[in-house]
Protein backbone atom coordinates (compact mmCIF):
# COMPACT_ATOMS: atom_id res chain seq x y z
CA UNK A 1 0.00 0.00 0.00
CA UNK A 2 1.17 3.51 -0.78
CA UNK A 3 1.70 6.12 1.95
CA UNK A 4 -1.37 8.14 0.95
CA UNK A 5 -3.64 5.08 1.20
CA UNK A 6 -2.15 4.15 4.57
CA UNK A 7 -2.71 7.68 5.85
CA UNK A 8 -6.40 7.68 4.84
CA UNK A 9 -7.56 4.10 5.37
CA UNK A 10 -6.90 1.17 7.67
CA UNK A 11 -7.39 -1.99 5.60
CA UNK A 12 -7.82 -5.24 7.53
CA UNK A 13 -9.39 -8.00 5.42
CA UNK A 14 -8.71 -9.29 1.90
CA UNK A 15 -12.18 -10.04 0.47
CA UNK A 16 -11.36 -11.18 -3.05
CA UNK A 17 -8.58 -11.39 -5.61
CA UNK A 18 -8.50 -12.05 -9.33
CA UNK A 19 -5.82 -11.90 -11.98
CA UNK A 20 -5.74 -8.11 -12.22
CA UNK A 21 -6.99 -6.69 -8.90
CA UNK A 22 -7.71 -7.32 -5.26
CA UNK A 23 -10.45 -5.92 -2.99
CA UNK A 24 -9.88 -5.20 0.70
CA UNK A 25 -12.23 -4.19 3.49
CA UNK A 26 -11.39 -1.58 6.11
CA UNK A 27 -12.35 1.79 7.48
CA UNK A 28 -11.36 5.43 7.20
CA UNK A 29 -8.72 6.59 9.67
CA UNK A 30 -10.52 9.84 10.44
CA UNK A 31 -14.15 8.70 11.01
CA UNK A 32 -14.04 4.89 11.14
CA UNK A 33 -16.45 4.66 8.21
CA UNK A 34 -16.53 1.16 6.64
CA UNK A 35 -15.12 1.09 3.12
CA UNK A 36 -13.94 -1.32 0.44
CA UNK A 37 -10.83 -0.58 -1.63
CA UNK A 38 -10.02 -2.20 -4.97
CA UNK A 39 -6.36 -2.03 -5.99
CA UNK A 40 -5.44 -2.74 -9.62
CA UNK A 41 -2.24 -4.61 -10.41
CA UNK A 42 0.30 -1.88 -11.30
CA UNK A 43 2.11 -4.23 -13.70
CA UNK A 44 0.18 -3.00 -16.75
CA UNK A 45 -0.76 0.54 -15.69
CA UNK A 46 0.52 3.11 -18.16
CA UNK A 47 -0.32 6.83 -18.16
CA UNK A 48 -2.91 6.17 -20.88
CA UNK A 49 -4.55 3.33 -18.94
CA UNK A 50 -4.46 5.41 -15.76
CA UNK A 51 -6.29 8.23 -17.57
CA UNK A 52 -8.96 5.79 -18.78
CA UNK A 53 -9.38 4.47 -15.21
CA UNK A 54 -9.70 8.01 -13.86
CA UNK A 55 -12.38 8.85 -16.43
CA UNK A 56 -14.33 5.66 -15.57
CA UNK A 57 -14.11 6.28 -11.81
CA UNK A 58 -15.07 9.94 -12.20
CA UNK A 59 -18.09 8.94 -14.29
CA UNK A 60 -19.63 7.01 -11.37
CA UNK A 61 -18.15 8.90 -8.43
CA UNK A 62 -20.81 9.73 -5.80
CA UNK A 63 -23.50 8.17 -8.02
CA UNK A 64 -26.10 6.85 -5.57
CA UNK A 65 -28.08 3.83 -6.80
CA UNK A 66 -29.98 1.47 -4.45
CA UNK A 67 -28.17 -1.85 -4.10
CA UNK A 68 -24.88 -0.52 -5.54
CA UNK A 69 -21.96 0.43 -3.31
CA UNK A 70 -21.22 4.09 -3.98
CA UNK A 71 -17.82 5.00 -5.43
CA UNK A 72 -16.64 7.72 -3.05
CA UNK A 73 -13.04 8.26 -4.13
CA UNK A 74 -10.11 7.05 -6.22
CA UNK A 75 -6.34 7.51 -6.01
CA UNK A 76 -3.48 7.26 -8.49
CA UNK A 77 0.06 7.78 -7.24
CA UNK A 78 1.84 7.28 -10.55
CA UNK A 79 2.16 3.53 -10.02
CA UNK A 80 -0.94 2.01 -8.40
CA UNK A 81 -4.63 2.82 -8.92
CA UNK A 82 -7.21 2.47 -6.12
CA UNK A 83 -11.01 2.82 -6.12
CA UNK A 84 -12.79 3.38 -2.78
CA UNK A 85 -16.40 2.33 -2.12
CA UNK A 86 -18.79 3.09 0.72
CA UNK A 87 -19.90 -0.22 2.25
CA UNK A 88 -22.00 -1.67 5.10
CA UNK A 89 -20.08 -2.92 8.11
CA UNK A 90 -21.04 -6.59 7.77
CA UNK A 91 -20.50 -7.72 4.17
CA UNK A 92 -18.56 -10.44 2.40
CA UNK A 93 -18.43 -11.87 -1.14
CA UNK A 94 -21.59 -13.80 -2.03
CA UNK A 95 -19.46 -16.72 -3.23
CA UNK A 96 -18.29 -17.29 0.36
CA UNK A 97 -21.91 -17.63 1.52
CA UNK A 98 -22.72 -20.02 -1.32
CA UNK A 99 -19.73 -22.20 -0.47
CA UNK A 100 -20.41 -22.27 3.28
CA UNK A 101 -24.10 -23.17 3.04
CA UNK A 102 -25.30 -26.53 1.77
CA UNK A 103 -28.03 -24.84 -0.26
CA UNK A 104 -30.12 -21.70 -0.43
CA UNK A 105 -33.91 -21.58 -0.42
CA UNK A 106 -35.51 -20.78 -3.75
CA UNK A 107 -37.24 -17.79 -2.18
CA UNK A 108 -33.80 -16.45 -1.17
CA UNK A 109 -32.50 -16.94 -4.72
CA UNK A 110 -35.57 -15.15 -6.11
CA UNK A 111 -34.95 -12.25 -3.72
CA UNK A 112 -31.30 -11.94 -4.77
CA UNK A 113 -32.15 -12.03 -8.48
CA UNK A 114 -34.82 -9.39 -7.98
CA UNK A 115 -32.36 -7.14 -6.12
CA UNK A 116 -29.70 -7.58 -8.81
CA UNK A 117 -32.12 -6.70 -11.60
CA UNK A 118 -33.25 -3.59 -9.70
CA UNK A 119 -29.62 -2.52 -9.20
CA UNK A 120 -28.71 -3.09 -12.84
CA UNK A 121 -31.83 -1.19 -13.92
CA UNK A 122 -30.68 1.69 -11.71
CA UNK A 123 -27.31 1.74 -13.48
CA UNK A 124 -29.08 1.54 -16.84
CA UNK A 125 -31.26 4.57 -16.09
CA UNK A 126 -28.12 6.60 -15.28
CA UNK A 127 -26.51 5.68 -18.60
CA UNK A 128 -23.82 3.40 -17.16
CA UNK A 129 -23.38 -0.34 -16.92
CA UNK A 130 -21.81 -2.67 -14.36
CA UNK A 131 -19.00 -3.97 -16.51
CA UNK A 132 -17.84 -7.19 -14.84
CA UNK A 133 -20.65 -8.86 -12.91
CA UNK A 134 -19.42 -12.06 -11.20
CA UNK A 135 -19.74 -13.95 -7.93
CA UNK A 136 -16.76 -12.11 -6.41
CA UNK A 137 -18.09 -8.56 -6.77
CA UNK A 138 -21.57 -9.30 -5.42
CA UNK A 139 -21.53 -8.80 -1.66
CA UNK A 140 -23.80 -10.54 0.86
CA UNK A 141 -24.91 -8.11 3.57
CA UNK A 142 -25.43 -9.59 7.04
CA UNK A 143 -27.65 -10.24 8.88
CA UNK A 144 -30.34 -9.11 6.39
CA UNK A 145 -29.18 -11.64 3.76
CA UNK A 146 -29.60 -8.93 1.14
CA UNK A 147 -26.92 -8.27 -1.46
CA UNK A 148 -25.05 -5.28 -2.90
CA UNK A 149 -22.94 -4.71 -5.99
CA UNK A 150 -19.42 -3.36 -6.16
CA UNK A 151 -19.65 -1.24 -9.29
CA UNK A 152 -16.81 -2.35 -11.57
CA UNK A 153 -16.87 0.02 -14.53
CA UNK A 154 -13.19 0.72 -13.79
CA UNK A 155 -12.58 -3.04 -13.70
CA UNK A 156 -14.09 -3.39 -17.18
CA UNK A 157 -11.90 -0.51 -18.40
CA UNK A 158 -8.77 -2.21 -17.05
CA UNK A 159 -9.78 -5.58 -18.50
CA UNK A 160 -10.18 -4.04 -21.95
CA UNK A 161 -6.70 -2.54 -21.66
CA UNK A 162 -4.84 -5.67 -20.49
CA UNK A 163 -6.80 -8.54 -22.05
CA UNK A 164 -4.22 -8.95 -24.83
CA UNK A 165 -1.41 -9.27 -22.31
CA UNK A 166 -2.62 -12.38 -20.47
CA UNK A 167 -4.84 -15.37 -21.12
CA UNK A 168 -6.43 -16.27 -17.78
CA UNK A 169 -9.24 -14.33 -16.06
CA UNK A 170 -11.18 -15.44 -12.97
CA UNK A 171 -14.49 -13.91 -14.12
CA UNK A 172 -14.35 -15.36 -17.63
CA UNK A 173 -17.40 -17.58 -17.08
CA UNK A 174 -19.56 -14.43 -16.93
CA UNK A 175 -18.23 -12.77 -20.10
CA UNK A 176 -20.67 -12.39 -22.99
CA UNK A 177 -19.58 -13.88 -26.34
CA UNK A 178 -18.86 -10.43 -27.78
CA UNK A 179 -16.55 -9.69 -24.81
CA UNK A 180 -14.74 -13.01 -25.31
CA UNK A 181 -14.18 -12.07 -28.97
CA UNK A 182 -12.68 -8.68 -28.05
CA UNK A 183 -15.52 -6.15 -27.76
CA UNK A 184 -16.01 -3.93 -24.72
CA UNK A 185 -18.76 -4.53 -22.17
CA UNK A 186 -22.14 -2.78 -22.15
CA UNK A 187 -25.56 -3.27 -20.56
CA UNK A 188 -26.29 -6.16 -22.93
CA UNK A 189 -23.17 -7.89 -21.61
CA UNK A 190 -24.55 -7.27 -18.09
CA UNK A 191 -27.75 -9.08 -19.15
CA UNK A 192 -25.69 -12.04 -20.31
CA UNK A 193 -23.74 -12.08 -17.03
CA UNK A 194 -26.86 -12.13 -14.86
CA UNK A 195 -28.23 -14.87 -17.14
CA UNK A 196 -25.15 -16.95 -16.26
CA UNK A 197 -25.58 -16.10 -12.57
CA UNK A 198 -29.26 -17.15 -12.55
CA UNK A 199 -28.37 -20.33 -14.45
CA UNK A 200 -25.87 -21.18 -11.69
CA UNK A 201 -28.29 -20.19 -8.91
CA UNK A 202 -31.14 -22.40 -10.07
CA UNK A 203 -29.25 -25.40 -11.52
CA UNK A 204 -25.99 -25.44 -9.52
CA UNK A 205 -24.00 -25.94 -12.72
CA UNK A 206 -22.36 -23.73 -15.34
CA UNK A 207 -24.03 -23.14 -18.73
CA UNK A 208 -20.66 -23.90 -20.38
CA UNK A 209 -17.57 -25.83 -19.40
CA UNK A 210 -15.94 -23.80 -16.61
CA UNK A 211 -12.62 -22.36 -17.70
CA UNK A 212 -10.34 -19.43 -16.90
CA UNK A 213 -8.55 -19.68 -20.25
CA UNK A 214 -9.55 -17.09 -22.84
CA UNK A 215 -8.55 -19.38 -25.73
CA UNK A 216 -10.65 -22.20 -24.33
CA UNK A 217 -13.64 -19.93 -23.73
CA UNK A 218 -13.48 -18.74 -27.35
CA UNK A 219 -13.97 -22.33 -28.51
CA UNK A 220 -16.86 -23.22 -26.20
CA UNK A 221 -18.71 -19.94 -26.88
CA UNK A 222 -19.64 -21.21 -30.36
CA UNK A 223 -21.57 -24.15 -28.90
CA UNK A 224 -25.06 -23.85 -27.38
CA UNK A 225 -25.27 -23.82 -23.56
CA UNK A 226 -25.89 -27.02 -21.66
CA UNK A 227 -29.49 -28.10 -21.24
CA UNK A 228 -30.88 -26.11 -18.30
CA UNK A 229 -31.92 -28.57 -15.57
CA UNK A 230 -33.30 -26.61 -12.59
CA UNK A 231 -33.00 -28.13 -9.13
CA UNK A 232 -36.60 -27.09 -8.49
CA UNK A 233 -38.85 -29.00 -10.93
CA UNK A 234 -41.56 -26.38 -10.36
CA UNK A 235 -39.37 -23.43 -11.32
CA UNK A 236 -41.62 -20.88 -13.06
CA UNK A 237 -41.36 -20.91 -16.85
CA UNK A 238 -40.79 -17.14 -16.77
CA UNK A 239 -37.42 -17.62 -15.05
CA UNK A 240 -36.38 -20.31 -17.52
CA UNK A 241 -37.42 -18.13 -20.48
CA UNK A 242 -35.55 -15.13 -19.05
CA UNK A 243 -32.34 -17.16 -18.60
CA UNK A 244 -32.57 -18.57 -22.13
CA UNK A 245 -33.04 -15.13 -23.69
CA UNK A 246 -30.33 -13.52 -21.56
CA UNK A 247 -27.83 -16.14 -22.82
CA UNK A 248 -28.52 -15.34 -26.50
CA UNK A 249 -25.33 -15.17 -28.58
CA UNK A 250 -26.49 -12.03 -30.37
CA UNK A 251 -26.87 -9.00 -28.04
CA UNK A 252 -29.82 -7.84 -30.16
CA UNK A 253 -31.73 -11.00 -29.15
CA UNK A 254 -31.39 -10.23 -25.43
CA UNK A 255 -33.76 -8.00 -23.48
CA UNK A 256 -33.82 -4.33 -24.49
CA UNK A 257 -33.91 -3.26 -20.83
CA UNK A 258 -33.76 -4.73 -17.34
CA UNK A 259 -37.42 -3.75 -16.85
CA UNK A 260 -38.29 -6.11 -19.72
CA UNK A 261 -36.04 -8.73 -18.08
CA UNK A 262 -38.04 -8.44 -14.82
CA UNK A 263 -41.38 -8.48 -16.65
CA UNK A 264 -40.43 -11.77 -18.32
CA UNK A 265 -39.92 -13.31 -14.87
CA UNK A 266 -42.92 -11.63 -13.21
CA UNK A 267 -45.37 -10.30 -15.82
CA UNK A 268 -47.00 -7.09 -14.52
CA UNK A 269 -50.57 -7.47 -13.29
CA UNK A 270 -52.81 -4.62 -14.44
CA UNK A 271 -54.85 -5.12 -11.30
CA UNK A 272 -51.79 -4.14 -9.30
CA UNK A 273 -51.35 -0.99 -11.42
CA UNK A 274 -54.71 0.83 -11.49
CA UNK A 275 -55.01 3.80 -13.82
CA UNK A 276 -53.91 7.14 -12.39
CA UNK A 277 -56.86 9.13 -11.06
CA UNK A 278 -56.33 12.84 -10.40
CA UNK A 279 -58.22 13.94 -7.34
CA UNK A 280 -59.70 17.50 -7.22
CA UNK A 281 -58.47 18.62 -10.65
CA UNK A 282 -57.50 22.26 -11.06
CA UNK A 283 -59.29 24.09 -13.89
CA UNK A 284 -57.32 26.85 -15.59
CA UNK A 285 -59.55 29.66 -16.89
CA UNK A 286 -58.39 31.27 -20.16
CA UNK A 287 -59.61 34.82 -20.83
CA UNK A 288 -62.61 34.67 -23.17
CA UNK A 289 -63.61 31.16 -22.00
CA UNK A 290 -66.84 30.57 -20.16
CA UNK A 291 -67.05 27.76 -17.62
CA UNK A 292 -70.27 25.86 -18.10
CA UNK A 293 -71.44 22.41 -17.05
CA UNK A 294 -70.34 19.88 -19.65
CA UNK A 295 -68.44 20.68 -22.87
CA UNK A 296 -68.41 24.19 -24.33
CA UNK A 297 -66.77 25.30 -27.61
CA UNK A 298 -64.41 28.23 -27.07
CA UNK A 299 -62.08 30.36 -29.23
CA UNK A 300 -59.19 28.24 -27.99
CA UNK A 301 -60.84 25.12 -29.40
CA UNK A 302 -61.24 26.95 -32.74
CA UNK A 303 -57.52 27.76 -32.84
CA UNK A 304 -56.58 24.16 -32.06
CA UNK A 305 -58.93 22.88 -34.78
CA UNK A 306 -57.46 25.22 -37.42
CA UNK A 307 -53.87 24.28 -36.52
CA UNK A 308 -54.74 20.59 -36.65
CA UNK A 309 -56.44 20.95 -40.05
CA UNK A 310 -53.45 22.81 -41.49
CA UNK A 311 -51.01 20.20 -40.17
CA UNK A 312 -53.11 17.36 -41.62
CA UNK A 313 -53.35 19.09 -45.00
CA UNK A 314 -49.59 19.69 -45.12
CA UNK A 315 -48.92 16.03 -44.26
CA UNK A 316 -51.23 14.86 -47.07
CA UNK A 317 -49.50 17.13 -49.62
CA UNK A 318 -45.98 16.04 -48.55
CA UNK A 319 -46.99 12.37 -48.66
CA UNK A 320 -48.38 12.78 -52.18
CA UNK A 321 -45.17 14.50 -53.35
CA UNK A 322 -43.03 11.73 -51.82
CA UNK A 323 -45.10 8.93 -53.37
CA UNK A 324 -44.99 10.67 -56.75
CA UNK A 325 -41.20 11.02 -56.47
CA UNK A 326 -40.65 7.39 -55.42
CA UNK A 327 -42.96 5.91 -58.04
CA UNK A 328 -41.42 8.15 -60.66
CA UNK A 329 -37.95 6.55 -60.36
CA UNK A 330 -37.55 4.01 -63.20
CA UNK A 331 -36.99 0.34 -62.39
CA UNK A 332 -33.87 -1.53 -63.50
CA UNK A 333 -32.88 -5.19 -63.29
CA UNK A 334 -29.53 -6.16 -61.74
CA UNK A 335 -27.61 -8.12 -64.41
CA UNK A 336 -26.04 -11.51 -63.74
CA UNK A 337 -22.47 -10.62 -62.76
CA UNK A 338 -20.99 -13.87 -61.44
CA UNK A 339 -17.94 -14.84 -63.49
CA UNK A 340 -17.43 -11.39 -65.01
CA UNK A 341 -14.25 -9.39 -64.54
CA UNK A 342 -14.65 -6.34 -62.25
CA UNK A 343 -14.39 -3.97 -65.27
CA UNK A 344 -17.00 -5.90 -67.25
CA UNK A 345 -19.30 -6.03 -64.20
CA UNK A 346 -19.04 -2.27 -63.61
CA UNK A 347 -19.69 -1.64 -67.31
CA UNK A 348 -22.79 -3.91 -67.23
CA UNK A 349 -24.11 -2.05 -64.20
CA UNK A 350 -23.58 1.30 -65.89
CA UNK A 351 -25.50 0.04 -68.95
CA UNK A 352 -28.39 -0.78 -66.57
CA UNK A 353 -28.21 2.72 -65.01
CA UNK A 354 -26.90 1.28 -61.76
CA UNK A 355 -23.81 2.09 -59.70
CA UNK A 356 -21.16 -0.49 -58.81
CA UNK A 357 -18.75 -0.73 -55.92
CA UNK A 358 -16.21 -3.47 -55.07
CA UNK A 359 -16.93 -4.38 -51.45
CA UNK A 360 -14.28 -7.03 -50.83
CA UNK A 361 -12.99 -10.52 -51.58
CA UNK A 362 -14.31 -14.01 -50.86
CA UNK A 363 -12.53 -17.35 -51.03
CA UNK A 364 -14.39 -19.33 -53.70
CA UNK A 365 -13.15 -22.02 -56.12
CA UNK A 366 -16.33 -22.23 -58.21
CA UNK A 367 -15.13 -19.38 -60.47
CA UNK A 368 -11.68 -18.24 -61.64
CA UNK A 369 -9.70 -16.07 -59.26
CA UNK A 370 -10.16 -12.32 -59.78
CA UNK A 371 -13.70 -12.41 -61.19
CA UNK A 372 -16.98 -11.52 -59.50
CA UNK A 373 -18.29 -14.31 -57.30
CA UNK A 374 -21.27 -12.53 -55.72
CA UNK A 375 -23.27 -9.30 -55.93
CA UNK A 376 -25.61 -7.62 -53.48
CA UNK A 377 -28.40 -7.20 -54.56
CA UNK A 378 -28.24 -10.45 -56.54
CA UNK A 379 -28.72 -10.80 -60.28
CA UNK A 380 -32.22 -10.54 -61.81
CA UNK A 381 -33.52 -8.51 -58.87
CA UNK A 382 -35.51 -5.40 -59.73
CA UNK A 383 -34.29 -2.20 -58.04
CA UNK A 384 -34.58 1.55 -58.54
CA UNK A 385 -32.20 3.10 -61.09
CA UNK A 386 -29.16 4.66 -59.45
CA UNK A 387 -28.95 1.93 -56.76
CA UNK A 388 -25.43 0.85 -55.72
CA UNK A 389 -24.65 -2.85 -56.29
CA UNK A 390 -21.79 -4.23 -54.17
CA UNK A 391 -19.40 -6.70 -55.80
CA UNK A 392 -17.30 -9.44 -54.16
CA UNK A 393 -14.23 -10.77 -56.01
CA UNK A 394 -13.15 -14.43 -55.87
CA UNK A 395 -9.75 -15.38 -54.51
CA UNK A 396 -8.10 -18.80 -54.31
CA UNK A 397 -5.43 -18.04 -51.75
CA UNK A 398 -5.42 -17.01 -48.13
CA UNK A 399 -4.75 -18.62 -44.80
CA UNK A 400 -6.95 -19.17 -41.76
CA UNK A 401 -6.26 -19.67 -38.06
CA UNK A 402 -6.80 -23.24 -36.85
CA UNK A 403 -9.36 -23.19 -34.00
CA UNK A 404 -8.89 -24.96 -30.65
CA UNK A 405 -10.84 -28.21 -31.05
CA UNK A 406 -9.64 -30.07 -27.94
CA UNK A 407 -12.59 -31.39 -25.93
CA UNK A 408 -15.17 -30.84 -28.69
CA UNK A 409 -17.16 -33.56 -30.38
CA UNK A 410 -16.23 -34.13 -34.01
CA UNK A 411 -19.61 -32.82 -35.19
CA UNK A 412 -19.14 -29.61 -33.20
CA UNK A 413 -15.62 -29.19 -34.58
CA UNK A 414 -16.91 -29.39 -38.13
CA UNK A 415 -19.11 -26.35 -37.42
CA UNK A 416 -16.20 -24.08 -36.48
CA UNK A 417 -14.53 -21.70 -38.94
CA UNK A 418 -17.08 -22.25 -41.74
CA UNK A 419 -15.38 -19.72 -44.05
CA UNK A 420 -12.15 -21.73 -44.03
CA UNK A 421 -13.92 -24.96 -45.12
CA UNK A 422 -11.32 -27.08 -43.34
CA UNK A 423 -11.26 -30.84 -43.92
CA UNK A 424 -11.44 -32.73 -40.60
CA UNK A 425 -9.91 -36.20 -40.71
CA UNK A 426 -10.04 -38.64 -37.78
CA UNK A 427 -6.69 -40.48 -37.84
CA UNK A 428 -7.04 -42.64 -34.71
CA UNK A 429 -9.03 -43.39 -31.55
CA UNK A 430 -7.36 -43.60 -28.14
CA UNK A 431 -8.42 -44.47 -24.61
CA UNK A 432 -8.80 -41.42 -22.36
CA UNK A 433 -9.71 -41.04 -18.69
CA UNK A 434 -10.31 -37.30 -18.96
CA UNK A 435 -12.07 -36.77 -22.30
CA UNK A 436 -15.53 -38.30 -22.94
CA UNK A 437 -15.95 -40.83 -25.71
CA UNK A 438 -16.35 -39.20 -29.13
CA UNK A 439 -14.58 -35.98 -28.16
CA UNK A 440 -11.26 -34.75 -29.53
CA UNK A 441 -8.06 -35.48 -27.55
CA UNK A 442 -5.48 -33.95 -29.90
CA UNK A 443 -5.26 -32.14 -33.22
CA UNK A 444 -2.63 -31.42 -35.85
CA UNK A 445 -1.89 -28.62 -36.67
CA UNK A 446 -2.29 -27.05 -33.23
CA UNK A 447 -4.67 -24.18 -32.56
CA UNK A 448 -3.40 -20.77 -33.60
CA UNK A 449 -1.50 -22.19 -36.60
CA UNK A 450 -2.33 -20.68 -40.00
CA UNK A 451 -3.16 -23.08 -42.86
CA UNK A 452 -4.63 -22.62 -46.31
CA UNK A 453 -8.30 -22.67 -47.22
CA UNK A 454 -9.69 -26.23 -47.18
CA UNK A 455 -6.59 -27.42 -45.36
CA UNK A 456 -6.64 -30.78 -43.54
CA UNK A 457 -6.84 -30.96 -39.74
CA UNK A 458 -6.04 -34.41 -38.33
CA UNK A 459 -7.91 -35.44 -35.21
CA UNK A 460 -7.32 -38.01 -32.47
CA UNK A 461 -10.63 -38.93 -30.82
CA UNK A 462 -11.32 -40.42 -27.39
CA UNK A 463 -12.97 -43.82 -27.17
CA UNK A 464 -13.64 -43.32 -23.46
CA UNK A 465 -12.84 -45.51 -20.46
CA UNK A 466 -14.50 -46.94 -17.35
CA UNK A 467 -14.00 -43.58 -15.59
CA UNK A 468 -15.56 -40.43 -17.00
CA UNK A 469 -13.39 -37.82 -15.28
CA UNK A 470 -10.20 -37.12 -13.46
CA UNK A 471 -10.79 -34.01 -11.30
CA UNK A 472 -8.21 -31.23 -11.56
CA UNK A 473 -7.41 -28.81 -8.72
CA UNK A 474 -8.23 -25.58 -10.57
CA UNK A 475 -11.54 -26.23 -12.37
CA UNK A 476 -14.77 -28.21 -11.91
CA UNK A 477 -14.83 -31.69 -13.42
CA UNK A 478 -17.17 -32.27 -16.42
CA UNK A 479 -19.63 -34.29 -14.38
CA UNK A 480 -19.52 -31.98 -11.40
CA UNK A 481 -20.50 -28.57 -12.71
CA UNK A 482 -20.96 -26.87 -9.36
CA UNK A 483 -19.21 -23.49 -9.12
CA UNK A 484 -15.66 -23.71 -7.82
Amino acid sequence: MTPIIKSLYKLDDLLSRDGISRTLKGRTVETGRTILVTQYDPKWITPQIAQALIESAERVRNLVIPGVFTTIDYHYDGTSFFVVYDAPHHCSPLINLLKSAEKQSFSQLDQWCDQLLDSLHGLETHGVFHGNLSLTNIMAIHPSQSIGLIHTLTHATYLAAVRNQQDRFDSLAFWAPEQVMGEHGNRYADMYAIGVLMYVFYSNQWPYEFTQSLDRMRSVQFAPPRLFQPLNPNLPTGIQSAISRALSKDPADRFHSFVAFKHCINPPDDADNPPLVIQNPVIRVVPGDTIKPGFSWTPRHTRFALIGALALGLAIVLNAVYIDWVTGIPISTVPQLKGKTPDDALHALAQANLKGEIAGEKVDFSVPEGVVVESKPTGNREVKEGRTVFLYIAKHSGSFLVPDLIGMSVSTARGTAPDAQFTYRVVSYQTSTSVPSGNIIAQMPESGTKIKHRGVISLIVSKGSDHNIVPTPDAPSPTDDTPQ
